[in-house]
């Protein structure tokens, strides 16, 4: 009688399932009402935008013709390549075909002087959600005006000794007088990149990092980039949205949680550049739930961001053979990191041949990827699945 009572019960929910995919339903986080006449778009549309203060390149694809990374890297580079800035450097972000996703949107800013943010969208064969919404929100976010963390610099604040000439150069809205000739190595910040999956019934992962060059070095032979997380406002994160917390406001989602997590940066992508990773953050094994703050930097200049650890750990593993660092997280099911959003963050920095580098041609640095396992457990009736879902991207530079 049991049996028959569970099989009844797993055929409700089946019939359940095919009832809402059929049915208009809000999207997962504007509330904006989507319907299904909306047209296909069978052919990728290209659009250039061009603004008072950036100028903006959208590509938007389809659940039936999503764009692939060649799609995006011949469009892009051509597009940044017939783009006049007064920076040395041409930079943009090559999306990993990711199994199981589709990538239906993306769009890159790109300021006068050659700073960037960019926005990837992705959704997988579950999403039911209005892609013409997700388009609407794409375009939006390219017109809105340009956001980017501070160049980190380390000037100390020091009186003018006699017979000294001075200049005054502004940084954070503060003026930092240095005497005639002083060079002091700064991170400065190319922009942030965003990535996310929207990946019902099992849950969405979202990251924004920040991208970073050292400018000013002292070493002629090497060039330092940077992963990290902002100082600013603008926020940084690697996030997962499990469908625990989504199913009361959108029923495409059900019961997973967050089991695990892992965070990926290899810079060994081009060994003729001979990288070397540097620096990593955090750097040895943290037990949550708490929150730390870290530092991560070369020559003395350092970027600070908070990290949040979950219940139970967050372990970093890196390998200099291969110039890769991981980190792993690991979520008890039963905590609220597990059954709510829950945002962390984490950063290295690498080194690579000047001289190889400053070629003319585009080079891959570092790929960054989050993968997230999602778990839903029902025992009372014999239910059990998991789910991983990711986001990943090639962050590709020249220069010129």
């Amino acid at each position: 009688m049991r049996q028959r009572m569970v099989w009844f019960v797993i055929g409700v929910l089946v019939g359940s399932l095919f009832l809402v995919s059929g049915t208009p339903t809000l999207g997962t986080r504007s509330g904006i009402p989507e319907g299904n006449n909306i047209p296909t778009i069978k052919e990728i549309q290209f659009r250039k935008v061009v603004l008072p203060n950036h100028t903006a390149f959208i590509i938007f694809g389809s659940p039936e013709r999503p764009l692939t990374p060649r799609d995006i890297e011949n469009r892009i580079q051509k597009a940044l390549e017939s783009l006049p800035t007064s920076g040395r450097y041409k930079v943009y972000a090559l999306p990993l075909d990711v199994p199981g996703t589709k990538i239906v949107g993306y769009s890159i800013k790109v300021s006068p002087e050659g700073r960037v943010n960019i926005k990837i969208q992705r959704i997988t064969k579950d999403y039911s959600g209005g892609i013409a919404k997700l388009h609407r929100e794409l375009e939006m976010w390219a017109k809105s005006p340009m956001k980017f963390g501070n160049d980190i610099r380390t000037f100390k604040e020091v009186g003018i000794p006699e017979n000294m000439e001075a200049k005054a150069t502004t940084i954070t809205e503060k003026d930092i007088i240095m005497p005639t000739g002083t060079s002091e190595p700064y991170w400065y910040d190319f922009g942030p990149i965003e990535d996310e999956t929207l990946s019902p019934p099992a849950g969405n992962v979202y990251v924004k990092v920040h991208y970073r060059a050292l400018k000013n070095d002292p070493d002629p032979s090497r060039e330092y980039f940077m992963v990290s997380g902002a100082i600013s406002s603008d926020g940084a994160y690697f996030k997962s949205e499990p469908g625990y917390s989504l199913y009361p406001l959108n029923p495409d989602y059900c019961c997973y949680r967050t089991k695990k997590g892992v965070i990926t940066q290899y810079w060994n992508l081009e060994p003729s550049l001979n990288p070397q990773l540097g620096e990593i953050a955090p750097g040895s094994t943290q037990y949550g739930y708490k929150s730390i703050q870290v530092q991560l930097g070369a020559y003395g200049v350092g970027v600070s961001f908070n990290v949040e650890i979950p219940k139970y750990k967050m372990v970093p593993v890196s390998d200099s053979s291969q110039e890769l660092v991981k980190w792993y997280l690991y979520f008890d099911p039963n905590s609220d990191n597990a059954k709510y959003t829950f945002s962390t963050m984490a950063g290295s920095v690498a080194s690579f041949d000047e001289v190889a580098l400053h070629d003319g041609n585009w080079h891959k640095i570092v790929q960054v990827q989050y993968d997230v396992t999602f778990e839903a457990s029902i025992p009372d009736y014999w239910y059990f699945d998991s789910k991983t879902v990711s986001v990943g991207w090639i962050w590709m530079i020249k220069v010129g």
